[in-house]
């Protein structure tokens, strides 16, 4: 991978997939991650085309603050104008009831641990993967705010 086609840019206003999963997305994840269509439903996850270099085909991971798109086959990422760093699928963690969370590098990653059998209430992903984190404070460093955020939201119970 690329340093550039692991860098999200933003995608043009008016650019939202479709409310479900096609079945060219649902054959890449089948084959390629060996997660399911029922997964991917609980999840959320949905499919369109979005213009990188060209436009390709993506998955799409709805966010609190828009959606971040990711490529297939080829790894490229994109969010919508408005687009907040959060965790993915925060929300439905907040309502659970679950003592036990596991946060992942990436989307795909949270779908792989639900496909496994982890519930979907106990999974949450970083937004744009595993950084190089500085020596300082995860709650000064910058990039990392959302992480105080969502303690403020009730993470930390």
């Amino acid at each position: 991978m690329t340093r550039e086609s692991s860098t999200i840019a933003t995608i043009a206003t008016g650019v939202e997939p479709s409310l479900r999963i096609n079945e060219s997305a649902l054959e890449w994840f089948r084959t390629e991650r060996g997660i399911s269509r029922e997964t991917l439903a609980q999840l959320g996850v949905a499919s369109g085309m979005v213009q990188f270099d060209k436009k390709r085909p993506a998955i799409f991971f709805r966010y609190s603050e828009g959606w971040k798109a990711r490529s297939y086959p080829e790894k490229f990422f994109r969010t919508n104008e408005g687009f907040k760093l959060s965790f993915w699928n925060l929300e439905r963690v907040l309502r659970s009831v679950s003592d036990v969370v596991y946060v992942v590098e990436g989307e795909c990653d949270a779908c792989a641990l639900v496909e496994s059998g982890v519930s979907a209430d106990c999974v949450l992903s970083v937004p744009n993967g595993a950084k190089i984190k500085p020596a300082d404070d995860a709650k000064t460093a910058p990039g990392y705010a959302y992480v105080e955020e969502a303690l403020d939201l009730g993470l930390s119970k």
